[in-house]
């Protein structure tokens, strides 16, 4: 007991022991020779031989007290018990094996470019072009890759926003504020676009003229006449029919994915109920594959160029009867990888 030496495996032995005249006693009781009390060494366990010690001209005091070499101040290593030695450092310059971010951090190279952000302005996945994203991946101008299904989903999931550029289709108007809004909806009268932009630059009629959804000028007269005059079929849209002819689609407008299957359907909700029959303006044919029965018109696997007006009309009626045909709008979204369409909804309807 009190023998200078560590009997005990808890130090009781050597705990508050009277110190001889050439010893310092720790703040646990202990006693060491007190050549030992601030030489840069900590010999008792709670520092207390180093704390609030007169530091040397080469020496750094921590915030505790003690004394550590100045050469290990700022090296990135913590030598001072509360870690002051590394506080409020300047921030070096990155080694070859550091990538260095925007905020001037060092991180290790291989973590640039590897889809885990650990810089905090993000800079480490900033610009990345050396591996291409995969097939059902799209890639960010910033660099990043994102699900392909948030390519054009209204949702900015890029960090720059390019996911959400350059997304209207040819049957689409591409507001200023950046969202895409059906053409027909261009110069109606009312504000679609966020900024308004859909109702600017719209071009005035007669008086004795129609105008079209589209701002096109047409005569009066040939409003409701049974014949398509405006180039979007806006001056045969919601027209009073007739006692006994009153067509209907359903749905009047879907837009789907390249490869899809879409079906319009069909039927005279007037009094005749009469057989109707699809078509396309100019002739055109139905797409390959396409089948119409009893007004249903089913269309598999359709391309961009099958986008556009499908027109159902009332067999045998007469050419200009009011109600007697009705227009239905499709529009195609070509997908840049056709394999991933198929996890893509059928139709999205508006």
């Amino acid at each position: 007991r009190c023998d200078g030496r560590t009997d005990c495996t808890d130090h009781s032995d050597e705990t508050d022991c009277p110190c001889k005249d050439h010893e310092f006693r720790c703040g646990d009781g202990r006693c060491i020779d007190v050549h030992r009390k601030c030489d840069g060494t900590a010999d008792c366990r709670d520092y207390s031989d180093e704390r609030n010690c007169e530091c040397k001209d080469n020496e750094f005091r921590c915030s505790d007290g003690t004394c550590i070499d100045k050469a290990r101040r700022c090296d990135r290593t913590p030598d001072c018990r509360d870690r002051s030695d590394e506080h409020g450092c300047p921030v070096p310059g990155c080694t070859a094996a550091q990538f260095k971010c925007g905020d001037g951090r060092c991180i290790d190279i291989r973590r640039k470019c590897d889809d885990r952000v650990d810089c905090s302005d993000f800079s480490d996945e900033a610009n990345c072009v050396s591996e291409a994203c995969r097939a059902d991946e799209f890639r960010c101008k910033s660099g990043e890759c994102i699900r392909i299904s948030g390519r054009c989903d209204k949702r900015r999931e890029c960090p720059d926003g390019s996911d959400e550029e350059d997304c209207c289709t040819s049957e689409e108007f591409h507001c200023k504020s950046g969202e895409c809004i059906t053409k027909h909806l261009r110069c109606d009268g009312h504000y679609h676009c966020r900024d308004g932009s859909d109702e600017t630059g719209c071009r005035t009629c007669q008086l004795d003229q129609y105008v079209c959804a589209n701002a096109q000028c047409i005569e009066r007269s040939k409003r409701c006449d049974g014949r398509f005059d405006c180039t979007d079929f806006s001056d045969e849209a919601d027209c009073p029919p007739d006692a006994g002819i009153n067509i209907r689609v359903y749905p009047e407008r879907q837009t789907i994915k390249q490869g899809q299957e879409v079906v319009f359907r069909c039927r005279d909700e007037g009094t005749r109920r009469s057989q109707v029959k699809w078509t396309r303006p100019d002739n055109h044919p139905l797409p390959p594959g396409s089948t119409d029965a009893r007004g249903r018109l089913t269309m598999p696997n359709v391309q961009p160029d099958h986008g556009g007006v499908y027109l159902c009309r009332a067999e045998g009626a007469p050419g200009g009867a009011s109600g007697a045909q009705k227009a239905a709008f499709l529009t195609v979204q070509p997908c840049k990888y056709p394999d991933y369409c198929a996890f893509f909804p059928r139709t999205r309807r508006h």
